[in-house]
């Protein structure tokens, strides 16, 4: 009998590793043809290895970064060794997809272990249930690129539970190691310790006991977190001056509340999108039929509630104090990024009591399929993946679009391949795409840079931040997207098919040669280049491309050359 229940439980658990393993069918595929996220992916991170690949700078965080004057390797912040092996071993498209699935299969198999081994321990249905609920998880829209932040959690818990028992220890401090090492100390190993802290103390308090391997393994987390982010500690005691020091919060306090709510219907979209509206909806189904809940839900709950609050409190402190920057330099609201794994701990007690009701099995896979099905609905990447399987035209670019090494290829051919003489500004098209590239930008997206620079850019792109209240805003009360700007054009993403034009681009090209820039790169046409003192070079493009790009050489004005 426990033979047979084992091998159940072992069948359902492969199951669900290949289960994970199809869910990059269309990646593979389409290969470099597959669409991935561009949000804080294309547009960043995945740009930013490749160019540390390519510059041998992967380990070496205090050399400079090829882009934006006086930025460093450690500005980007990026500790996580497992994925940086991942870069240095593989392709940029295979070591970001190898590490999305290297994610989702430790997140079921972390999920399934803890949902078998402590939460559902004594429910005579955990096999399925933890089954159901570990592809929820692992299934989910998520960012790869912070590692195991998120999917790494119940793993995580897993390992803590199993030294407060006692058990595995040697396992379970490696497991500590791991997770620390290829997850973001900022994003939410800060919040995760804290949590793990609190439960500490609330062990401790309770049961009078000392729980001397947890508190190992605290310590083992802590210590692994520093060694592996002390790049990040000799920035703080940098005396280089942030520009994050000048973010101010700006939203109303009408967008406060409503984001807050928005909490209630899906995940913040950095921590993984689960459709939190369907779990309240079978919580609500199960209270009217059995008139309660269960007391570990309500537990849940709580500790939910408690950091959803938290969440609404700590942006109305902002709200109330735009310019208190202890609240704008460090966001002590990311408990959010805890949410998901909570909510999914609450979904495997609301599924373990649906299947005991009559048709229980029905119902069970009723909710998982509702579930599983809108976290699909919600993955914008996944739909335009199954959309070119399909043969369906997709409105954004394709990996291989988006970077198009091919046309860079040819513009490297046209003005030289020197990239310490050749720096370049990207108009109406992310500067990523020229970092990629190899080419040193003047502008660029990143969370910490030296304050002196957004001062000094600001200048470039007085003129246009003038015409929009908006963009003004946006570049001086935040700036970590410290791009060329123009009042005609809405967004980043001018492919040719856009014909995109501006007519009149108010910039200083004078302060740009100042500082180094020899080429501007646009993805729409500048009537008035010659009067910024441009001189046009070309447009470059190829059949397959969605970029067409106008390459301009920066000049002196007229009226600076009449002086």
């Amino acid at each position: 009998m426990i033979s047979a229940v084992h091998n159940r439980s072992k069948t359902f658990f492969l199951t669900g590793i290949l289960i994970t393993l199809g869910y990059y069918i269309p990646y593979f595929i389409n290969g470099e043809n597959s669409y991935i996220q561009i949000l804080d992916n294309l547009d960043s991170t995945i740009a930013y290895l490749n160019v540390l690949k390519e510059n041998g700078t992967l380990f070496n965080t205090e050399v400079p970064f090829p882009a934006m004057e006086g930025l460093k390797v450690s500005n980007i912040a990026y500790c996580f060794l497992p994925r940086l092996l991942l870069v240095d071993t593989f392709n940029p498209f295979t070591s970001y997809i190898l590490n999305e699935l290297i994610g989702r299969l430790i997140g079921f198999t972390g999920m399934w272990l803890f949902l078998t081994r402590y939460l559902l321990k004594e429910s005579k249905h955990r096999t399925i249930v933890s089954f159901l609920t570990s592809l929820c998880f692992s299934l989910m829209a998520y960012y790869a690129d912070y590692g195991l932040s998120v999917m790494g959690q119940p793993l995580l818990a897993y390992a803590f539970l199993n030294l407060k028992e006692e058990k595995q220890k040697i396992s379970s401090y490696l497991i500590i190691i791991f997770v620390a090492l290829y997850s973001s100390l900022v994003l939410a190993g800060v919040f995760i310790g804290i949590t793990l802290f609190a439960y500490y103390l609330y062990l401790k308090i309770k049961n009078k006991k000392t729980y001397r391997p947890y508190v190992t393994g605290f310590c083992i987390l802590v210590l692994t977190y520093i060694i592996s982010n002390y790049s990040l500690f000799v920035d703080f005691l940098s005396p280089v001056i942030s520009h994050r020091t000048e973010i101010i919060y700006s939203s109303s306090l009408r967008e406060t509340i409503t984001r807050s709510l928005e909490m209630l219907k899906v995940t913040q979209i950095h921590t993984g999108s689960l459709p939190v509206i369907f779990i309240l909806f079978y919580i609500f189904l199960i209270y009217i039929h059995d008139k309660q809940i269960d007391s570990k839900v309500r537990f849940l709950l709580k500790v939910i509630a408690t950091i959803l609050l938290w969440y609404l409190i700590f942006n109305l402190l902002k709200y109330a104090f735009p310019k208190a920057h202890i609240l704008t330099m460090f966001q002590s609201d990311r408990f959010y990024f805890l949410l998901p794994f909570l909510w999914l701990c609450v979904t495997a007690l609301l599924f373990d009591k649906i299947v005991s009701y009559k048709y229980g099995r029905y119902l069970l896979l009723t909710a998982f399929t509702l579930l599983v099905g809108v976290a699909f609905w919600i993955n914008p990447e996944y739909k335009n993946n199954l959309k070119q399987l399909c043969g369906i035209n997709i409105s954004e670019p394709t990996y291989r679009q988006f970077y198009d090494t091919r046309l860079f290829d040819d513009i490297h051919g046209v003005i030289g391949d020197d990239s310490d003489s050749n720096k370049v500004a990207c108009l109406g098209f992310f500067p990523s795409v020229a970092q990629y590239n190899g080419f040193y930008t003047l502008n660029g997206y990143f969370q910490n840079y030296p304050l002196t620079y957004k001062h000094t850019f600001r200048k470039v792109i007085a003129g246009e931040l003038e015409k929009s209240a908006e963009r003004k805003a946006y570049y001086d009360r935040w700036g970590s997207r410290c791009y060329l700007y123009s009042s005609e054009l809405q967004g980043d993403l001018w492919g040719k098919d856009k014909q995109g034009e501006v007519r009149n681009l108010e910039i200083d090209t004078t302060t740009l040669k100042e500082l180094g820039c020899t080429y501007l790169f646009s993805a729409v046409n500048i009537r008035n280049y010659q009067e910024l003192g441009l001189q046009y070079i070309g447009t470059y493009t190829t059949p397959t491309s969605f970029w067409e790009i106008k390459v301009y050489k920066v000049g002196e004005k007229p009226q600076d050359r009449n002086c």
